[in-house]
């Protein structure tokens, strides 16, 4: 956290820093935390001159981009550079946050220790209320109190928001996006991730809503922009909002995420990208369908993949029970410590053992049961029409509810193919009937070992064949005349009663325990946490990411993921030239990029003949660190955050510096794409930059 910096100074220093902690963070003056803002909702960003001018990642602005794109604006295709701020384009809904103080308030919410465990949290949550609406702020601030450490401490976050953010510039997606899913997690990377927005204010500098008549906002403090570029073994500084990392749990929850999730929703998605990618593979038409949702499903198989692979290479269970061993002698050695932690670790592990069934049994309904397209679509359209016929609802309402529904069907089958999804219907309902125990298994099970003889794809055939929701008219058909009459067929539907006899075993088996053991667990990993701050005491010990403000530092380093396998810390236009595939939406290269690196018309961005594109260090980052401004020694900017490698992915539950490293768009070639590429070089003549 910011207020931690001052006591590790000392490592920083160690590490290359040359810059005082006040610089970076402090709690009066101004200081480089005044340049770093939470975009939106979960991306970070920061200020990169005197004019409100923001930089984050493409990926983090690709929704405003997109919403802003028409078919005469293609934005995502074709890019955008801003040339005057009168070209500059307002993104409603979008905003920015600005940290102005953050106050420990740990002792006005803590106030009765003892209080009983079953009234704990209401009387927390009163408290948090009391302290946000007595805070010292300024009419336009907002006082929020975010819990840490486990709810063992709390800190109040004074913060300004501002309304009016305007797109200023982004590469096309075939820059910004350069690589896509394919390459995601993955090192090297060569991929433009950046895009620009500007903060307006009112007249006083303060948010307002948009207004023509709104200013350039006026900030405390922007980054310097370094061309220095990096070395390996250079300090690196991440300044952010990281969303959720778990790094204080017991070796119990590691062994469910590592031995039952992970696994189970791999084998699932490994399944179904087998199906996709045959079907693909076989027809143009379904690999254009399917190009964009089989990178989307592949993203988070690899991540997990890499996680799973990462926890057992570092062997982190081990590790966890030698600390919990440890854990143990010393809350023996006294009577006060026996009394509140003794037995402690064993409560939690007999509620990680008894909640095993229950998890596994919710990621094969959200994996393999809604996996399958129809199914979803049930759960996200279907369902509030359901249980709207079950109530006393008008058929007007009911038209209404029907007619919103309609609506979104042709985008639906725009890229959706039935005998795909029928396939993938077949494949998941078997790879449930053998990983999940019998007695959770819906009674058309009987239909499918006794009428089908247990031929998953002639009981799939039946499904679709049946089913209203397998083809836009007679989907389309059904809604139009939607009313109470409905229910009859809906009810009856073959893909409804699949979804409904899914959800009906979830809801009775799964809900209720696991919310119970959502709030057991979380009680006692709030003690668990209150005795590790004990124990540790000559350690000091960061809180777990919550989307607040954090700091982390490392180096610029390269890395050996493997045996016989090592990567350097920086990769080249070059390297885009030579992943070019003409026409691939992933790596198509532009003719002007191709152009611009053949001519070498590199500007003051080239090293070594060539202008770098991405860095990697071992920084700790995760969710939320998206658009963090990379800073060097001297508090320079010389990148933008994106992504992680695959094999560090684990780094949420335990972070290695050996192995895990963040990956950055060097700002060299975020400037390059710019003005050699947009030729914008009014966004560059508004930059401090140090050469």
């Amino acid at each position: 956290m910011p207020h931690q910096l001052k006591s590790r100074e000392a490592s920083m220093k160690e590490r290359g820093l040359k810059i005082p902690v006040e610089e970076i963070y402090s709690e009066s003056g101004s200081s480089l935390k005044d340049a770093v803002v939470l975009f939106g909702g979960g991306c970070t960003g920061e200020i990169i001159s005197d004019q409100g001018l923001l930089l984050t990642n493409h990926h983090c602005g690709y929704s405003q981009i997109q919403s802003l794109s028409t078919l005469e604006n293609n934005y995502v295709e074709n890019g955008f550079w801003s040339h005057d701020k009168s070209q500059e384009l307002p993104c409603p809904g979008l905003t920015v946050t600005f940290i102005v103080k953050i106050i420990n308030v740990t002792d006005r919410i803590l106030v009765e220790p003892d209080i009983d465990p079953k009234v704990q949290q209401q009387f927390i949550a009163a408290k948090i209320l009391e302290v946000e609406k007595s805070a010292a702020k300024e009419s336009w601030q907002k006082a929020t109190v975010k819990p840490f450490y486990a709810g063992n401490e709390y800190y109040m976050f004074v913060t300004e928001t501002y309304r009016d953010i305007r797109f200023v510039g982004a590469p096309p997606a075939s820059i910004g996006r350069f690589g896509g899913d394919a390459d995601n997690w993955m090192w090297p990377r060569h991929t433009g991730d950046f895009s620009l927005f500007r903060v307006y204010a009112d007249s006083t500098n303060r948010p307002a809503d948009y207004s023509i008549n709104n200013k350039p906002y006026t900030p405390k403090r922007s980054f310097a922009i370094s061309l220095k570029g990096v070395n390996e073994n250079d300090f690196t500084m991440v300044f952010g909002f990281p969303g959720k990392t778990i790094e204080y749990i017991p070796s119990f929850a590691v062994d469910l995420i590592q031995n039952v999730n992970d696994p189970s929703k791999v084998n699932i998605r490994d399944k179904k990208l087998s199906i996709w990618r045959e079907r693909m593979n076989n027809n143009d038409t379904i690999s254009l369908k399917y190009a964009s949702k089989y990178g989307t499903i592949a993203n988070y198989w690899k991540k997990w993949n890499g996680e799973m692979q990462g926890l057992r290479r570092k062997n982190v269970i081990e590790e966890k029970q030698l600390y919990e061993k440890s854990f143990i002698a010393w809350a023996g050695i006294d009577n006060r410590r026996r009394e509140e932690y003794a037995g402690l670790l064993h409560e939690m592990e007999l509620l990680y053992s008894e909640i095993k069934p229950v998890s596994r049994l919710y990621d094969y309904y959200n994996e393999a049961v809604l996996g399958v397209e129809l199914l979803s679509f049930q759960n996200t359209n279907v369902r509030p029409l359901a249980e709207a016929l079950l109530d006393t609802i008008s058929d007007d309402s009911l038209k209404a509810m029907a007619d919103k529904l309609l609506k979104g069907v042709p985008g639906f089958f725009k890229n959706y193919d039935a005998l795909t999804d029928e396939k993938v219907l077949a494949s998941m309902l078997k790879l449930y009937h053998d990983s999940i125990e019998q007695r959770l298994h819906p009674s058309f099970y009987q239909s499918i070992e006794g009428k089908y003889k247990g031929n998953y794809s002639k009981y799939a055939e039946m499904v679709f064949k049946k089913s209203i929701f397998t083809n836009e008219q007679r989907l389309s058909s059904f809604l139009n005349n939607f009313n109470h009459k409905s229910a009859k067929k809906l009810f009856k539907d073959p893909v409804y009663n699949i979804y409904n006899s899914f959800s009906e075993i979830v809801a009775n088996e799964g809900s209720e325990r696991l919310r119970n053991f959502n709030d057991r667990i979380a009680s006692l990993q709030s003690r668990y946490m209150k005795a590790q701050m004990e124990m540790d005491t000559s350690e000091i010990l960061y809180p777990d990411a919550n989307l607040t403000m954090r700091i982390s530092y490392g180096q610029v380093k390269g890395y050996k993921p493997r045996d016989g396998v090592q990567y350097s810390h920086q990769s080249y236009v070059k390297g885009i030239v030579e992943k070019h595939i003409p026409g691939d939406p992933d790596f198509n290269v532009p003719e002007k990029l191709i152009s611009l690196y053949n001519s070498k018309e590199f500007g003051s961005y080239a090293i070594n003949g060539d202008v770098p594109v991405a860095f990697i260090a071992n920084n700790h980052t995760t969710g939320g660190n998206s658009g963090s401004p990379v800073i060097n020694a001297n508090g320079e900017l010389i990148g933008t955050n994106f992504d992680r490698v695959w094999e560090g992915t684990m780094s949420d539950i335990e972070f290695d510096p050996e192995i895990c490293r963040n990956i950055v768009v060097d700002i060299r070639y975020t400037l390059f794409i710019i003005e050699k590429f947009g030729g914008a070089s009014n966004i560059i003549s508004e930059l401090h930059i140090v050469r």
